[in-house]
C-alpha cells in the first residue's frame, strides 16, 4: 500500500486546508520504512501499557473489581437489586469493599468478561487488559475509517497513533484503570458507521455506547446529524427510522436480563444517582473548579447544575446548528469532541476522566482537518494532566509534580488553561464549518 499520487494529495490539501508538512514527510519515507516505524510505535505503546499494569489505579478500581466479580458469578440481571420503596438499590460486598451499581448493564457485562479471569491474574489487571484491548481496537478503527475515506496509509497511521500513543490514553486505562474506552469504541464506531451509510449499525452502536456509560449521549447528536446528511435526501426519514429501530432493539436486548429479574426501576434509580452528585467539580479542570476556588460562600448545587446544563446544551446546540450541513467524518468527529469538551468544561460534577472521550474523536478529525491538530494536542495534554493531578500514577504511588503553584491549586490553573483551549476549540470549529464542502452521498468505494 503505497502513497497516493502527489497531485491527488495536493487536491486533498486544497480541499481540506491540510498543511503540507505531513505530506512532505510521508513522501520522504519509503513504504517499508513507514511500516517499520508504525510497528515500532505500536510496540512502544504496548510496552508502556504492560509496564503500567501492576499500578494500583484509582479509588474506582476496587469498585470495578467487585462489579466484575459479581457479574462473572451471577450475571448482570440482579446486580441493581429488585423491588423496594424508592426502589431499593442492592449493595455488593466483597472483602472490605461495599458498593452499589451506577453504571449501565453493558458495562457490567463487559466487566464480567474480565471477572472470568480472576483465577489466573489479579482482577484489576484483567480489567485493565480488557480496556487496553478496547483501546487497541479503537486505534484500529480510527485507522480503518481514515483509510476508507481515501486518506493515505501514513495519514491514517498518524491518526491511529494519536490514540495509541496519546498520554491521556495511557493514563486512562493502563495506569489508572478507568473503563472509558469501553464506551468510546462503540461511540466512534457509530459515527463511522453513520458517515459510511449504515444507519442501523450506527443506531445499534450508539445505543450500546450509552448503555455502557451515559456520557456517550453527548456524541449521539453528531451520529444523528451524520445519518441525516449522508445519502439521498429523499431517504432521510427512512434512515432515521432504521437507526431508531436498531437502537431500540439493541436497548431491549441489553436491558432485558435486568428487566426479567424485576430490577428495571432499580437500574434507573441507580443510573440517576449520577445526576445527584453533590460536588460542583470532581477533581476536574472545569469552570466550576475555578468557581469553587474563588467563591467565599457555598454555591447552591441545584442552581449550579441548571446553569451548567444550560451552558453545555447551549454551546453544543450553537455548533450543531453551525455545522448542520456537515457530511465529512473529520468535521463530524470534531463536533463530537466539542460536545464532550463543552460538558467537561461547563457542566457540574465533572470528573477527571470525562474529557478523555474527546481525544480519540479529535485524533480522527486531524486525519482530514489539519487545523484541529493544535486543539488535539492541547486537549490531550489537559486530559492527561487532569488525570495525573487527580491521582498521580495511582492511589498510594504519589505525585511527582507540585499540587500548588504560588499557593494556587494546580487544578485551578489547569481549569483556566482548559477554558482558554475550549474557546480556541470553538473558534477553530467555527472556521472549519465555514470551509465545509459537500461530502459524499454514499459510502466510499476503494479504487
Amino acid at each position: 500500500m503505497g502513497l497516493q499520487p502527489l497531485a491527488r494529495a495536493h487536491r486533498i490539501q486544497r480541499r481540506t486546508r491540510y498543511s503540507p508538512d505531513l505530506l512532505i514527510f510521508c513522501k520522504a519515507v519509503t513504504p517499508a520504512a513507514s511500516r517499520t516505524l508504525l510497528a515500532l510505535a505500536v510496540a512502544v505503546g504496548g510496552a508502556i501499557r504492560f509496564v503500567a499494569l501492576p499500578l494500583p489505579g484509582t479509588t474506582d478500581t476496587p469498585i470495578f473489581a467487585v462489579w466484575a466479580r459479581y457479574a462473572a458469578i451471577e450475571g448482570v440481571g440482579g446486580l441493581y437489586g429488585t423491588g423496594g420503596v424508592f426502589p431499593q438499590r442492592r449493595v455488593l460486598e466483597s472483602g472490605d469493599v461495599g458498593t452499589k451499581v451506577d453504571y449501565p448493564p453493558l458495562a457490567l457485562s463487559e466487566l464480567g468478561l474480565a471477572g472470568r479471569f480472576e483465577r489466573v491474574m489479579p482482577l484489576a489487571t484483567a480489567i485493565k487488559l480488557l480496556t487496553i484491548a478496547f483501546e487497541a481496537t479503537l486505534a484500529a478503527l480510527v485507522f480503518a475509517t481514515a483509510r476508507r475515506w481515501r486518506r493515505t496509509q501514513d495519514e491514517a497511521a498518524v491518526a491511529a497513533l494519536g490514540v495509541w500513543l496519546n498520554p491521556a490514553s495511557i493514563m486512562i486505562a493502563a495506569v489508572l484503570g478507568y473503563v472509558d474506552p469501553l464506551f468510546v469504541l462503540p461511540a466512534v464506531g457509530a459515527l463511522a458507521g453513520a458517515v459510511a451509510g449504515h444507519p442501523a449499525v450506527a443506531g445499534a452502536l450508539i445505543a450500546a455506547a450509552c448503555l455502557t456509560k451515559p456520557l456517550a449521549i453527548l456524541i449521539a447528536p453528531c451520529v444523528v446529524l451524520a445519518i441525516w446528511n449522508t445519502g439521498d435526501e429523499r431517504h432521510r426519514p427512512r434512515r432515521l427510522v432504521s437507526a431508531g429501530a436498531a437502537a431500540a432493539a439493541a436497548t431491549v436486548f441489553i436491558v432485558l436480563p435486568v428487566a426479567a429479574r424485576g430490577g428495571l426501576l432499580n437500574m434507573l434509580w441507580g443510573l440517576g444517582s449520577l445526576l445527584r452528585d453533590p460536588w460542583l467539580s470532581g477533581s476536574s479542570a472545569s469552570l466550576w473548579t475555578i468557581v469553587m476556588a474563588v467563591t467565599k460562600t457555598p454555591v447552591p448545587i441545584d442552581a449550579a447544575r441548571v446553569a451548567g446544563a444550560v451552558l453545555t446544551l447551549g454551546a453544543v446546540a450553537l455548533v450543531m446548528w453551525r455545522a448542520r450541513d456537515a457530511r465529512d467524518p473529520w468535521l463530524l468527529a470534531a463536533l463530537g469532541a466539542f460536545a464532550v469538551h463543552a460538558y467537561a468544561t461547563l457542566a457540574v460534577a465533572v470528573h477527571e476522566n470525562h474529557l478523555y472521550a474527546a481525544v480519540p474523536l479529535l485524533a480522527l478529525a486531524i486525519a482530514g482537518r489539519r487545523r484541529f491538530a493544535g486543539v488535539f494536542a492541547a486537549v490531550s495534554a489537559i486530559a492527561a494532566l487532569n488525570l495525573y493531578f487527580a491521582y498521580g500514577f495511582g492511589v498510594g504511588v504519589g505525585h511527582f509534580a507540585p499540587q500548588t503553584v504560588n499557593g494556587i491549586d494546580v487544578l485551578v490553573l489547569l481549569a483556566a488553561v482548559n477554558a482558554a483551549v475550549f474557546a480556541w476549540h470553538a473558534a477553530v470549529l467555527h472556521a472549519e464549518c465555514a470551509a465545509t464542502l459537500p461530502g459524499p452521498t454514499e459510502a466510499p468505494r476503494r479504487a
